[in-house]
């Protein structure tokens, strides 16, 4: 059995993963406004998409 090669683009991975992990956590991240107020449904379907990419990458 040969194993799929996988490969991670962490150039739009890396820089894109700062938007969820501080202001999701951390209320105070944002001058204004909560952060449930700040993502929609398009940011975390982006997010699960990382999240499996980098999930694969590291299962290699």
């Amino acid at each position: 059995m040969t194993k799929a090669k996988v490969e991670l683009n962490s150039a739009i991975i890396t820089p894109n993963l700062d938007i969820y992990y501080i202001p999701s956590r951390y209320p105070n991240a944002y001058p204004s406004g909560a952060p449930v107020d700040k993502f929609d449904e398009e940011m975390a379907e982006e997010a699960v998409r990382f999240a499996a990419e980098i999930n694969a990458f590291a299962r290699k």
